[in-house]
């Protein structure tokens, strides 16, 4: 074992001129499910040099300091996993979720559906972006007489890719009717909770669909309607007790 000592780790400085003259172009689109569209993909598939040296020093320091950071990223990756759709599956999922009227996921998309969401793009292109969403759970196919078949979305396709889309947070809001449903004297009648949001049906039912998913369903209507995942939902104490507690671990995320 050599005895010289390491030597010391300087942080690296950003070379101002020499990234000034890197062009950065927007070569794709990426969609990451509960978080953002990421543009500058070139970015990462061809960093500025300061970046370069920046990545050298961190792992320099990673080395150094924890021996263990690989295992323990590997672990957070099948604990965690993260899903990027690309390209053609990222446009129709666009596509899908601002098609959807309600939130409810009772809409039905065939091939021709979906190719008049993404006119430009080649009809193979869309089944195969179609039978990639479909095997990361956020659409459910649905097959008829022959080859004929269609698609809804799942209620996975809401709580993952309605923040990056459409801008608001499924889980987040099912916190909001949460708090409505612990309110004193608080109905659990959907059209008044929908009433209490001011909310679109199209972002009241993903987050509605997440509450009722804490009660049994004995106490969630069973009445088949056009409107909502379920007409009401009778709320006891218990209830009250998981619903505080849903509040509670969210709010302390």
């Amino acid at each position: 074992m050599s005895n010289e000592e390491p030597k010391p780790i300087v942080a690296p400085v950003a070379d101002k001129k020499r990234e000034s003259v890197r062009a950065v172009e927007e070569a794709t689109a990426e969609l990451v499910p509960g978080g953002s569209f990421v543009t500058n993909i070139l970015q990462v598939a061809l960093p500025p040099e300061s970046e370069k040296d920046r990545e050298k020093w961190q792992k320099a320091i990673s080395e150094r300091t924890n021996k263990n950071t690989d295992r323990l990223d590997e672990h957070e990756r099948l604990l965690n996993p993260t899903m990027t759709l690309m390209g053609t599956a990222a446009q129709l999922a666009v596509g899908l979720a601002k098609a959807c009227p309600d939130g409810l996921g009772h809409e039905q998309f065939d091939l021709d559906a979906l190719c008049k969401l993404l006119p430009e793009v080649d009809r193979q292109e869309i089944e195969d972006a179609t039978a990639d969403l479909e095997g990361l759970g956020l659409v459910q196919r649905e097959r008829s007489i022959g080859k004929y078949w269609s698609i809804r979305l799942t209620p996975a396709f809401y709580a993952q890719l309605d923040r990056p889309i459409m801008g608001w947070d499924s889980t987040a809001d099912a916190v909001v009717v949460a708090r409505l449903l612990l309110e004193k004297d608080a109905s659990g009648a959907a059209s008044d909770l929908h009433k209490q949001t001011s909310w679109g049906k199209r972002r009241f039912n993903p987050a509605f669909r997440i509450v009722l998913g804490m009660f049994p369903e004995g106490r969630i209507s069973q009445e088949i309607q056009p409107d909502y995942p379920s007409r009401y939902v009778r709320v006891l104490p218990e209830d009250r007790a998981v619903l505080r507690r849903f509040v509670i671990e969210a709010e302390g995320a």
